[in-house]
């Protein structure tokens, strides 16, 4: 009996000592310690998969970056970001920050069902060397300013059909789903 005492007390003792060190880890030693956030997401991704699964990450990340600032700690690895400054710094060939494991999710697939990786979800940075450079130029700046016109006219039109439609015409009050109309 006292042996199977003992061992009760080691076994625990070790689950003990090991979560202690896993917690002392992600929170005090971990290079991200002073990035603040919920202290669930210090430990775990469980805190964003709850999130993500009851559909609530906009809303939620809203009240983590009023409460928390710029910079919310949302996993042991994952911290998100609202400082359109940073923008230059993080989405950079040259830069340090690395995607993480969520990217491939973007993946197109073949009709073989093979994942294709796609300019902005690719890990490897040859790869996206090579399907960046021949379009790099329709995204410089001077570029996307020439065609905020165009998408300032694009928006009107949209809310212009979207009164109509909705605010005025025989469907006056219905419910209007917006993904039918943004997915074209």
């Amino acid at each position: 009996m006292a042996v199977a005492s003992n061992l009760l007390e080691l076994a625990v003792t070790l689950i003990l000592s090991v979560c202690t060190a896993y917690v002392v880890k992600q929170t005090i030693l971990s290079p991200l310690k002073d990035v603040p956030g919920p202290f669930l997401a210090k430990l775990t991704n469980l805190y964003q998969f709850f999130v993500y699964y009851r559909g609530q990450q906009a809303s939620v990340m809203r009240r983590l970056h009023d409460r928390y600032g710029s910079a919310v700690r949302v996993g042991p690895k994952h911290v998100s970001l609202n400082d359109p400054s940073l923008i230059g710094t993080i989405y950079t060939l040259k830069g340090t920050f690395v995607k993480s494991e969520r990217y491939p999710a973007s993946d197109s697939m073949s009709p073989d069902g093979h994942s294709i990786p796609v300019q902005f979800s690719t890990l490897d940075e040859k790869h996206q060397t090579r399907m960046w450079r021949p379009i790099a130029k329709y995204y410089a700046l001077t570029n996307i300013l020439n065609f905020e016109p165009h998408v300032d006219e694009v928006i009107r039109t949209l809310q212009r059909q979207l009164e109509k439609r909705f605010c005025f015409g025989q469907n006056k009050g219905a419910v209007c789903n917006l993904h039918t109309w943004l997915s074209f």
